[in-house]
């Protein structure tokens, strides 16, 4: 889940930052590799989401009804995914958001309401078959697309097996920037 308010608090916090004496901002564009050596969280939660969507035969295995597994496709992608932290030295803490936050029922209960919208809205196109509407049906994937419970026990035995160190939140966490 994204901040709200974030970039726009970090842009005016990194002009009042300062660093030997002059302005820095730490928002800028750089290369992994400038990291190395060094030990860096990575928030994956929005990777993960990123794989589900992003892959037409990932987003079509992941809607199969019953579910289908996943772990032949997700240790491929960790392995392509973690590969530029290891090539760089890099040590990672891998962290994943956890379960929907109870605080939240409103947000929760219209999460589930879009995403059976979504789910009947493609399932209708889907049976139409028609192929200008895959467009729609890739952008209606994407509203009901959520890390499943087996997804993020693959994505945390590859960490297991790769010697990564992962930490699971018990709830999801958003922060506002006011």
């Amino acid at each position: 889940m994204g901040i709200k308010g974030l970039l726009a608090n970090l842009s005016a916090a990194a002009k009042t930052i300062e660093d030997g004496g002059g302005t820095q901002s730490f928002m800028r564009k750089g290369n992994i590799s400038e990291f190395k050596g060094r030990r860096v969280g990575v928030d994956v939660s929005n990777m993960i989401f990123k794989f589900l969507c992003g892959s037409s035969t990932v987003a079509d295995d992941f809607h199969q009804v019953p579910p289908v597994p996943l772990d032949s496709l997700v240790a491929p992608w960790f392995n392509r995914f973690y590969a530029p932290f290891d090539t760089n030295q890099i040590q990672t803490v891998m962290v994943l958001d956890g379960q929907r936050n109870p605080m939240k029922a409103g947000t929760n209960q219209k999460r589930a309401d879009a995403t059976k919208l979504a789910l009947d809205e493609m399932n209708k196109l889907r049976q139409k078959g028609v192929v200008e509407d895959l467009d729609q049906v890739r952008k209606l994937k994407a509203k009901c697309t959520y890390p499943r419970e087996d997804v993020l026990l693959c994505f945390i035995r590859c960490c297991a097996l790769a010697g990564v160190p992962y930490y699971c939140a018990p709830i999801e966490t958003d922060f506002q920037c006011e």
